[in-house]
């Protein structure tokens, strides 16, 4: 389905826009709470959090950590280039934690929620794609279907699938970067 801006420019409305992801968001909680070094390639949250009581697993080295968390990221990209914000039962589930870890072991889930509830509502608060028209539907003919966008600092792009773009929240923010990355867009196969 398509329809027309108050600029005349034709947006499409099936691209699903996840400016809330929790999956993600719950890792870099947790690479900040563990003092973990997975993944500098990965900018930090735009809002410290608070750890609260959140402690790490005692049964797993510093180095397992690492790993397993640059390995659930690269997992959650993928989910969420894949499904985004529509998640049908009918699609796989959120990539979790292995055998080391516990989901939520250790997690201080209030001092989470409490945390990530603010940086979702605030990236949810505008629709920069409205000015950005014409090279979102560019991009939604050469495939995107899935936005997903982190509210971290710094600049972040990364298009696992031609399919799914996940974008930091200040590039996203800057009209004239937002339209170069959505301009790049991997062809389809």
């Amino acid at each position: 389905m398509m329809t027309e801006s108050s600029d005349a420019l034709t947006i499409p409305q099936n691209i699903a826009i996840d400016s809330k992801p929790s999956g993600l968001l719950r890792l870099l909680f947790l690479r900040h709470a563990w003092a973990l070094a997975a993944r500098p390639d990965v900018p930090d949250p735009s809002q410290a959090p608070d750890v609260g009581e959140t402690v790490r697993p005692n049964n797993v080295t510093t180095p397992e950590l690492n790993n397993e968390w640059s390995q659930l990221w690269d997992a959650r990209i993928d989910w969420y280039s894949q499904y985004g914000a529509e998640q049908p039962r009918s699609h796989a589930p959120m990539p979790q934690w292995g055998n080391m870890t516990a989901s939520d072991e250790g997690i201080d889930l209030a001092v989470f929620d409490q945390w990530s509830w603010p940086l979702r509502e605030h990236s949810g608060s505008s629709r920069p794609e409205d000015a950005v028209a014409e090279s979102l539907s560019e991009a939604y003919a050469s495939g995107l279907r899935s936005i997903t966008v982190l509210p971290v600092v710094g600049e972040y792009v990364q298009w696992p699938t031609t399919s799914g773009l996940i974008v930091s929240e200040p590039i996203r923010a800057d009209q004239a970067r937002y339209a170069a990355v959505l301009r790049r867009s991997p062809a389809p196969n």
